[in-house]
């Protein structure tokens, strides 16, 4: 049974830290430091994260585990996992992740379709 398309809006609750109620990824660092203070440095620290991060190891990551998901190889995703974890510089970060992750189980767990 495919969930009706609206039935996506439960993950812009504010119980899921994503959209708007995401986590900055150091944006406040980068306007404390003066490196966004208007919106062409906005959007030119917004496209280094997509270009430098999003695509080159978020995104093949992401692949990664859903091929080693799809494969049932526990293995792989037990060591995706550990590189991932290893990919954030600080504490904060390493929490922001787990965090994530909890609410999107705690979120996934609960929807009657899956």
């Amino acid at each position: 049974m495919n969930p009706p398309a609206f039935a996506l809006l439960r993950l812009a609750s504010p119980q899921l830290p994503i959209g708007g109620y995401s986590y900055s990824q150091g944006l406040e660092m980068a306007v404390e430091r003066g490196l966004v203070r208007d919106e062409p440095s906005a959007r030119r620290w917004l496209g280094d994260q997509m270009l430098f991060n999003l695509a080159r190891f978020e995104m093949p990551l992401l692949l990664a585990h859903c091929q080693a998901a799809a494969a049932d190889d526990w293995p792989e995703l037990a060591r995706l996992a550990a590189c991932h974890r290893a990919s954030r510089e600080t504490r904060e970060l390493r929490l922001e992740s787990r965090q994530m992750g909890y609410s999107l189980k705690q979120l996934l767990n609960n929807l009657p379709e899956l």
